[in-house]
C-alpha cells in the first residue's frame, strides 16, 4: 500500500475526515495528501506581545515538526505563529503525548505523531462531520503505523 492509499482509504474514504496528509516527522516533507492540502510556506502578519503585527514567513512544515516534538510548547516552538495548517490558523484545544486536537470556527483537526511521520486529518461541521469521528480515524491510522514500525 502506498502512503497515498493510507490518506485516501484510511482517512478520506471513512467519510469522517475531510482532508488529510502524512508528512515526515523529522523534516515535514509531504509523503501523501489530499489534493492541494499540505503544509505551506507564506508571509503573514503575526501578532507580537506588544500588540503590533510583524510580517513573518510562516513555514507550516517546520512548525508542525516543532509542535509535534513538544505539543505543550507549540506557542514558543513556532515563534508565536501558532498552529497553521494549509494556510489556516487553528486553536490548539488539547495536547497529549503524541496527539494534538485543534479547532477553528467551522471544524478542526487531529494530528498524530508516529515513529516516522505526522498524520493530519480535518473535519468540517458544515459537512456533517464531527471531531470524535475524525479523531478515531486519524488515531486508528496512527496506532496501526506505530505498531508497524512507522
Amino acid at each position: 500500500m502506498s502512503w497515498q492509499d493510507y490518506v485516501d482509504q484510511q482517512l478520506i474514504a471513512t467519510g469522517k475526515v475531510e482532508e488529510g496528509f502524512i508528512v515526515g516527522k523529522d523534516d515535514g516533507s509531504v509523503w501523501a495528501c489530499t489534493p492541494e492540502f499540505m503544509p505551506r510556506m507564506y508571509p503573514a502578519k503575526i501578532a507580537q506581545e506588544d500588540g503590533t503585527d510583524m510580517e513573518q514567513t510562516v513555514n507550516e512544515a517546520s512548525n508542525l515538526v516543532a509542535i509535534m516534538r513538544n505539543p505543550s510548547e507549540y506557542r514558543s516552538a513556532t515563534g508565536g505563529q501558532g498552529l497553521r495548517i494549509n494556510g489556516e490558523k487553528y486553536m490548539v484545544l488539547r495536547d497529549l503525548e503524541d496527539t494534538l486536537y485543534a479547532g477553528k470556527t467551522s471544524g478542526g483537526a487531529c494530528l498524530v505523531v508516529t515513529n516516522q511521520c505526522i498524520i493530519c486529518g480535518t473535519w468540517n461541521k458544515e459537512k456533517g462531520m464531527g471531531s470524535g469521528n475524525c479523531n478515531v480515524a486519524v488515531e486508528a491510522l496512527g496506532d496501526w503505523l506505530k505498531e508497524s514500525g512507522f
